[in-house]
């Protein structure tokens, strides 16, 4: 892609890049029952799970909600809307029907109250609920939820949930023998990636489904196949774009159409309204937790607060991103009995204004990234 260039100036906002990050613990750290964070939403919540069921978490680090539901292991990235509401396993619902169930439910934390989605109208893959194929779940804002679910011929199918209704098809802008939903946001807006094989390599096309009408997004001349990761608020979009080699890069789709592509050694996974997103540093021999932000990308480690790190804490994975640049991650804390596991809602320290003004070259788009 053409090289772009811009002149950018922040009105009383540092950076993310440049801010240490202000810690907040989700109800501390145990060698016993670790909780895994899985889900954010806008208003600083968090959700985690682990054996002994869903934890609600408030921005401020205490639990707001917790159910009793036994979760199975299985496939799903779990998640969560901004009313209440959080997509959970929930073992098998349907005793009439158990090879068409999803094993999901809604777990409307606000009440306690658990709804098991319908079943199916066909048979889930004997495999596919214990196997750890990370297949995401999304729940809007209207209850509508959407999910992968792999069928007996070992084909994916992206699936959609009405509120109390039974379960349709995302459809696919073409003929697709694959169809993946790898993300999307809260306002209802699906992306992902369809393909006329299961093997991606022999190509695989980026799409988003708006009110689950699908459509193709562009990718560069030069590029071969690409996949949507994530989707904001306002509309804009991170996700993948690989050559011949099919080496990944990141690409972020503005929520007019146009894109932009991202370093080489960024890899996204999730993106806010503000310019920001969330991924993986490929720079060094491992991936690593990082974030970028205006054309710069540092690691989360580098700007956690120096205290923290010392005490032997290392982030590990980063599972969300909302509109107030907090960031839910994993991390791991060494010490002398052993390893321990957590989760830290890394908030960005900002100023009044959420927004940094750009002045672009001729010809180019004001906040592009």
């Amino acid at each position: 892609m053409k090289k772009q260039f811009f002149w950018t100036a922040a009105l009383m906002v540092p950076l993310v890049v440049n801010s240490q990050c202000r810690v907040t613990e989700l109800g501390g750290v145990s060698d016993i029952t670790p909780n895994w964070p899985v889900a954010l939403d806008k208003n600083g919540n968090s959700m985690t799970v682990f054996q002994g069921g869903p934890t609600i978490w408030g921005s401020n680090g205490a639990v707001k909600a917790s159910a009793d539901i036994q979760l199975p292991e299985g496939p799903y990235a779990l998640s969560m809307n901004n009313v209440g509401q959080a997509v959970v396993r929930v073992g098998n619902c349907s005793s009439a029907r158990p090879t068409y169930s999803s094993d999901l439910g809604i777990w409307k934390w606000t009440d306690g109250s658990v709804q098991c989605l319908k079943p199916l109208p066909f048979e889930v893959h004997p495999d596919f609920l214990q196997q750890g194929s990370d297949a995401a779940t999304v729940i809007d804002d209207k209850g509508w939820v959407y999910a992968n679910v792999t069928d007996t011929l070992n084909v994916n199918r992206a699936m959609a949930w009405p509120p109390n209704g039974a379960p349709i098809e995302l459809p696919a802008p073409s003929f697709s023998v694959y169809r993946k939903a790898l993300g999307g946001s809260a306002s209802g807006l699906v992306v992902g990636v369809v393909s006329n094989h299961p093997d991606l390599s022999l190509g695989g096309a980026p799409v988003m489904w708006k009110n689950r009408t699908p459509s193709y997004l562009s990718i560069p001349l030069d590029m071969r196949q690409g996949e949507v990761q994530s989707a904001a608020s306002n509309g804009d979009m991170v996700g993948r774009v690989a050559g011949p080699t099919a080496s990944f890069s990141g690409i972020w789709w503005k929520s007019g159409g146009q894109q932009y592509e991202l370093m080489p050694n960024f890899r996204p996974s999730f993106v806010n309204r503000y310019g920001r997103s969330a991924g993986w540093a490929t720079t060094v021999p491992f991936l690593t937790p990082a974030i970028y932000a205006n054309g710069a990308m540092t690691e989360i480690q580098k700007i956690v607060p120096s205290r923290w790190a010392k005490a032997g804490n290392t982030v590990v994975d980063v599972k969300g991103l909302n509109d107030k640049s907090q960031i839910l991650v994993t991390y791991q804390r060494n010490s002398p009995e052993g390893s321990a596991w957590g989760q830290r809602c890394y908030r960005v320290a900002s100023g009044p204004s959420p927004k940094v003004v750009m002045w672009a070259a001729p010809g180019l788009l004001d906040g592009a990234p």
